[in-house]
This record gives structure tokens, C-alpha cells and sequence, in this order.
């Protein structure tokens, strides 16, 4: 404990955490600006004292006989000598940031320099760039960030006579298949997906219509006429499933907006991969093939004759119906499970 003799120099250090009236008598020394330094006092937790704006302390201050607590002497030093710098550990209580690992580290520089001297798909990637990596870090290290970039799609590599590291152009494929990993223990429900999808696909309908030329209108066709005839076996229905949302991502791959059409793209593929989805689509659902043929065939005439405002109105409606079936569908599934399996129990 620090105690203050009467009649000698008092400290006038503050704590709102003492309430002890002959402790908080003897931390009363010391107030200046921006200092927050921990005290652990016995069977207390630490203490922020807070410095205010009156003088510090000075030498006398410093060798009189109520500083013998080793603490407070730390203290009243540190209040003599200012800070040179506000940013200064003592006054920064965030955690500095983990700095990336080596590997990770020397990608991240090479993604930059490429970005910064605008490399385009197809030109090779400077070997002056790997020399000087290699030369900061190791030859296995330098493997390593190679092998970042490459699974990440950015470069590819050439053996033999002209061979090298080239830059690529990243597959969105790819990168949807990485997206989806990030949803793979906590994927969005059916609601959140289509909720999305109702703003967002009509949309698409109407910034493709008039634009498709006659081979992408004929990819479509060829889409619609996989799911035409009646499924002879729940395999096919599973196929003729898939095959209506393949027209949705056919759909996205013309939209003149890269960012609209990936994220529906992105959509589509979280529903081929949901789990609820997948039940919903294995089992028999002949209304949900037919209102989905007859809203797409529509589309498809509405898009070849330019009529923005009819595909948008169709795929409104198409975007409505299968929100509600599909939300029906994943409600009624636990329950006919639990059905199913009491039968079973008591046989």
C-alpha cells in the first residue's frame, strides 16, 4: 500500500476504481493528459489510472518518502517524460495486426505488381519479379506463392520451349466453387436465396432481351428441350431439375453487367448444392416442370422479340411461384419423413 505521511508532499493521482478513502488519499499525485497505465492492487483487478490536465509531478516529488511504492515511482517517471509519439503502445490498446505468413505474403506482392503494371491474360510473368522474390525469401517459399496464384487462377504455367508462369484469366466457375465453400456450414435458407433472386433475375430478363443472337438462343433451346419430355425415372427428374436452373445460368452468362450475372450465376449454383434443394428436386414434381417449361418458353419468345417489359413481367411471376413452391416443399419434407419413419417403428 502507498500511504501519505501528513504534512509531506501529497500526490493527487485519481482512480475511479478505488474507493478506499486511505488508498485513493494516496494515489491523488498525478494528472497529466493521455496515459492509461494498469495497477494491480492485492485481490483487485487491474486499475486504469487516467492522467488530467494538471502539472506532473516533479523530482521532489519523485524522492519523497510517500513514493516508496515501486509502481507509483514507475508511474511518476513516466509522467515527467513525455510521449513522443500519441500512437505509442502505452496509449494504443488494439493488438497489432498478425502480420501473413511468408508465402501468402510475397502472392499478395505479385498480385499487386501485377495489377500496377497492367498485365492482361497471356503475358508471361516477369522472371526479374521471381528472382527478386526468391532472393528476399527461398526457393521453396517462392513455390509456394506460385502455387497460391495458381490455384487462386491467376497465373498458369507452360512447360517445355517457351515455358513459363503466364497470367490467366480467373474462371468464375472457380470462383463460385470457392464461394460456396464459404457457405458450406452455414448455407443461406431457401427464402434468403430466392429473396435475391426476385430482385435480381427479372432484371436479367430484360437487360438480354433483344440482345441474344441466334446461337445463344439456340443454347437455350437446347436447355428447354432436356426437361420437355416426362421423366421415366427419378434420376431424369433430378437431371430435368438441374437442367431448369442451367437455364438461369445460361441466361446470366449475356448479361452486360458482369457483376449482375455472376451473382445470379451464384444463386443458381447455391441451390444445385443446398441439401433441401436437392431432396426437393429428387423427388416427383410434375407441376413444378410444367409451370417452369411454360414460364421459360414464354421468356424465350419475349427475349427474341425485344419486349423488355413482358420478360420482366414474366420472370416476376416465375421467380414468385417457385419461391413459394419451394418454400412449401422444404416445410412439408421433415414433416412426410417423420410420417414415413413412424410405420417402420412400430413394425
Amino acid at each position: 500500500r502507498a500511504m501519505c505521511s501528513p504534512g509531506r508532499v501529497t500526490p493527487t493521482l485519481t482512480c475511479c476504481c478505488v474507493r478506499h478513502p486511505r488508498r485513493a488519499a494516496a494515489l491523488r499525485w498525478m494528472r497529466t493528459p493521455s496515459l492509461s497505465y494498469p495497477i494491480r492492487w492485492r485481490r483487485r483487478p487491474v486499475v486504469r489510472l487516467r492522467r488530467a490536465a494538471l502539472a506532473p509531478p516533479n523530482a521532489a516529488v519523485l524522492n519523497a518518502p510517500s513514493c516508496r511504492h515501486r509502481t507509483i515511482r514507475h508511474i511518476a517517471q513516466l509522467a515527467i517524460t513525455p510521449l513522443k509519439n500519441p500512437s505509442d503502445s502505452i496509449m494504443n490498446d488494439r493488438p497489432p495486426a498478425k502480420p501473413l505468413p511468408r508465402p501468402e505474403a510475397i502472392a499478395e506482392h505479385l498480385r499487386e505488381r501485377v495489377l500496377a503494371t497492367g498485365l492482361r491474360p497471356g503475358d508471361r510473368l516477369p522472371q526479374q519479379w521471381l528472382e527478386d522474390e526468391e532472393a528476399r525469401g527461398s526457393r521453396g517459399t517462392l513455390r509456394e506463392a506460385m502455387k497460391i496464384l495458381q490455384t487462386e487462377g491467376l497465373i498458369r504455367n507452360r512447360t517445355g520451349p517457351g515455358g513459363g508462369s503466364f497470367i490467366a484469366a480467373p474462371d468464375p466457375g472457380l470462383a463460385i466453387r470457392l464461394l460456396n465453400n464459404l457457405f458450406l456450414f452455414d448455407a443461406p435458407g431457401i427464402a434468403d436465396i430466392y429473396a435475391l433472386r426476385r430482385l435480381l433475375e427479372p432484371e436479367l430478363a430484360a437487360d438480354v432481351a433483344g440482345r441474344l443472337d441466334e446461337s445463344a438462343l439456340a443454347r437455350l433451346r437446347d436447355t428447354i428441350r432436356l426437361y420437355e419430355d416426362e421423366p421415366v425415372n427419378a434420376a431424369q427428374e433430378y437431371a430435368q431439375r438441374l437442367a431448369e436452373l442451367d437455364f438461369h445460368a445460361e441466361l446470366a452468362s449475356h448479361a452486360r453487367n458482369p457483376l449482375l450475372g455472376f451473382i445470379c450465376t451464384f444463386c443458381v449454383s447455391l441451390l444445385q448444392d443446398k441439401t433441401e434443394c436437392r431432396e426437393i428436386y429428387a423427388g416427383n414434381t410434375p407441376g413444378l416442370r410444367e409451370s417452369g417449361l411454360d414460364y421459360q418458353v414464354r421468356l424465350l419468345r419475349a427475349i427474341k422479340a425485344g419486349n423488355a417489359t413482358a420478360a420482366r413481367t414474366i420472370m416476376v411471376e416465375h421467380m414468385a411461384e417457385a419461391e413459394a413452391y419451394m418454400c412449401e416443399r422444404a416445410v412439408l419434407a421433415p414433416r412426410q419423413q417423420r410420417s414415413s419413419a413412424r410405420p417402420a417403428e412400430q413394425r
